[in-house]
């Protein structure tokens, strides 16, 4: 049986905005000229609309979810088929943000302020099997946060938010060829991270290229395939110390000006 000691997984942050402004352009409107068709260039410069009639909301939405936990792998057999069975229990650790405020009122200064935190640290298990076709060539199923989990809150204009940690199911498929390997999967369940946004649903591919015994180097594309968020190009190193410490560090850019960035360590006894 082989044991592998996840030190720090974290998971790439999810986040959120949206601004409404049609109460300010009726604001702005009803300060100019009698036309109700006027445009905002006819509006008279001195005689702008005070900030206490800017009736618009700001609103930010994030989330994290850090995980730490123990990985076990059961190697199996079916017809002659090598299969391997995984099973990785642990703590999570879900933290959100929600922030909302008229548009007279927004201080950016409140954005990160404790006070519009949520946070919950609790179990959760994921599990996984992969079964080899044929030499280089794996198929595999994965399940993740089998054990729902939600936080609760009332933002402060009165509504209630939910972010939450639902049970995912992916399938992949992997090929190994000496020093590059190749995987794709694609996720058969729709993410709803928010309650009150809308969910998505990614595809992914990349490649891995073996440079040494002890460096690699990654690419990677996903993309949600329900067109809710921005395609994410990935570019990635991992180090390995032996077989027993490794290092991987995935930076992630796409359109939206989206970003993110992934760090885990694992230790192999």
């Amino acid at each position: 049986m082989k044991l592998k000691w996840l030190a720090l997984a974290c998971s790439v942050i999810y986040c959120a905005a949206s601004y409404g402004a049609q109460g300010d352009y009726e604001a702005l409107s009803a300060m100019a000229a009698s036309n109700r068709f006027i445009h905002l260039h006819r509006l008279d410069p001195g005689n702008s609309p005070a900030e206490t009639d800017l009736l618009s909301r700001g609103q930010m939405t994030a989330g994290s979810v850090p995980d730490l936990g123990l990985a076990l792998s059961f190697p199996l057999s079916i017809v002659n088929m090598p299969v391997m069975l995984g099973l990785s229990p642990g703590l999570q650790y879900l933290d959100s943000h929600y922030y909302a405020m008229a548009g007279n009122n927004l201080e950016a200064g409140e954005l990160d302020n404790d006070s519009y935190r949520n946070e919950d640290l609790g179990f959760n298990l994921d599990v996984g099997v992969a079964m080899e076709l044929t030499e280089g060539l794996t198929l595999g199923v994965s399940g993740r946060n089998l054990f729902r989990r939600e936080l609760e809150r009332v933002d402060p204009l009165g509504r209630i938010q939910t972010y939450r940690a639902a049970p995912s199911v992916t399938a992949g498929i992997t090929y190994d060829w000496s020093m590059l390997t190749l995987s794709s999967d694609i996720e058969l369940t729709r993410h709803y991270e928010f309650a009150d946004i809308d969910g998505s649903q990614y595809w992914r591919m990349g490649g891995e290229l073996r440079a040494t015994d002890w460096l690699s180097l990654r690419l990677g594309y996903r993309q949600d395939l329900e067109a809710k968020t921005a395609g994410r190009y990935s570019i990635g190193t991992g180090v390995s110390l032996g077989r027993v410490f490794n290092l991987d560090l995935v930076g992630m850019y796409g359109t939206d000006d989206a970003m993110g960035a992934v760090l885990q360590t694992s230790y192999h006894f």
